[in-house]
């Protein structure tokens, strides 16, 4: 028997971004046969509440296991990151095949943070497999001391429901017509148009994109400064996370943290060189080419497959854009096509679990 282990928040709201993600990955793993065990958090109580909660789920499921079962967690693991080390080796006292997906390294990803990268490797090597973001984050993490068996996703996947999809399809058509109609694509017009999605109140370089002259940012999501706007910056909304890829308009999607337009700098900015971030598997299935940072692991992944462009700075972006005449647009538009039905369909992580 194959077991997810999922713990969420019982008493959350509307979906997040982040949330997503981890139910996005829940639901692949599903269709790849992977019982979900849930243990349920709940906000609106205290600690001890939940402890006993989760001690009392983390026993029920200790009672089921066999040791010729698999166990998968999404790491990091709500509430009990602290105790996850000795969860897992309890679990392993089965006997079963424990098996760790990283969705963050908090200990690299946020400041001043309450555990070194150290202790979550020692975590780490509880499992008996752990699917990290792509090659860079492998190669960290073992000249760190991770010495269990590694696997890399690529990408993280973005289910999207099928209405959606049909959206996204027609316009995908729609551009097609209208750029024969006019000799060239209706994608490729200038000006460049760039998507931005994301936490706007905590990307403070937006603030700054109205210094980059002849590209217009469609920018998307909460915390949108009304000082920030102008003729060729425009706030177009905040979705659920499942209907923002047909939403979605430009030419490019952008990969970009901090608060300088120089570079992508300061610790997200860091975190970059390690993690493949979500939102670009938003703009692939939204069928957009990607601008990502020219340090980034993303940036690495896009170079490889022709799907977009990486710059150090995004002072450097209307120069780059420029260089991308409509013949290049369209093969990064071809070669993105598969990339994007596989995202969809959930190909990247299902390809991982099915060769555990």
């Amino acid at each position: 028997m194959k077991y997810q282990l999922r713990m969420f928040y019982a008493d959350a709201g509307n979906q997040t971004a982040g949330s997503k993600a981890t139910s996005d990955c829940a639901e692949i793993l599903s269709r790849d046969g992977f019982k979900a065990f849930e243990v349920p958090i709940y906000m609106n109580k205290g600690a001890i509440p939940n402890m006993l909660i989760m001690l009392r789920h983390f026993f029920m499921l200790f009672s089921r296991l066999k040791s010729s079962d698999t166990i998968l967690l999404q790491y990091p693991l709500l509430g009990i990151n602290k105790y996850l080390r000795q969860i897992v080796q309890l679990l392993g006292k089965k006997g079963c095949k424990k098996v760790c997906l990283i969705h963050d390294l908090d200990s690299l990803r946020l400041v001043h943070h309450a555990w070194t990268l150290e202790e979550e490797i020692s975590r780490l090597n509880a499992f008996d497999t752990v699917i990290v973001h792509n090659g860079e984050m492998k190669a960290l993490l073992e000249a760190k001391g991770l010495r269990t068996e590694i696997r890399c996703l690529e990408l993280f996947d973005y289910l999207v429901p099928a209405n959606v999809l049909q959206e996204i399809q027609a316009k995908a058509i729609q551009a097609t017509v209208q750029g024969n109609t006019a000799g060239s694509s209706a994608d490729a017009v200038q000006p460049k148009t760039v998507a931005f999605a994301g936490n706007l109140g905590k990307s403070e370089f937006v603030s700054r994109l109205k210094e980059l002259q002849g590209i217009r940012f469609n920018l998307y999501g909460p915390g949108f400064k009304a000082e920030t706007s102008s003729d060729d910056i425009r706030w177009l909304g905040s979705f659920d996370p499942n209907e923002l890829p047909a939403k979605l308009e430009g030419s490019f999607g952008l990969i970009w943290d901090g608060e300088h337009i120089e570079n992508c700098g300061g610790n997200l900015g860091n975190y970059l060189r390690y993690n493949n971030p979500h939102k670009a598997s938003l703009y692939l299935v939204s069928n957009l080419p990607v601008i990502a940072p020219e340090h980034s692991a993303i940036g690495k992944f896009i170079r490889a497959h022709g799907i977009g462009i990486t710059v150090d700075s995004l002072l450097d972006l209307p120069q780059a854009l420029n260089a991308v005449d409509d013949a290049a647009y369209q093969q990064m538009k071809m070669k993105l096509g598969a990339i994007s039905k596989r995202i969809a369909a959930g190909g990247f992580l299902s390809t991982q679990v099915q060769q555990l």
